[in-house]
């Protein structure tokens, strides 16, 4: 795993899908949101609601193609 400076943040994009599983999403969210230095942003097919297989919409902050992370396997 690559190490940070003291510090700096990582940045970790969730990428929704119309249909999406709540708990695929928010389960990971709300471990990483307990992380010192994750900064969690969501993108979806376009910037705005995506709704989930349940109804719950979530707002995308920016189009898939826009994402500002480089993307990287966790292990």
């Amino acid at each position: 795993m690559q190490e940070h400076a003291a510090g700096s943040s990582r940045q970790v994009t969730v990428l929704l899908f119309d249909g999406f599983q709540l708990l695929d999403v928010f389960g990971p969210v709300e471990l990483l949101s307990g992380v010192p230095g994750v900064d969690i942003e969501y993108a979806g097919p376009s910037a705005g609601p995506v709704r989930s297989s349940r109804g719950c919409e979530v707002v995308a902050t920016l189009p898939w193609r826009c994402s500002r992370s480089t993307p990287q396997r966790l292990p």
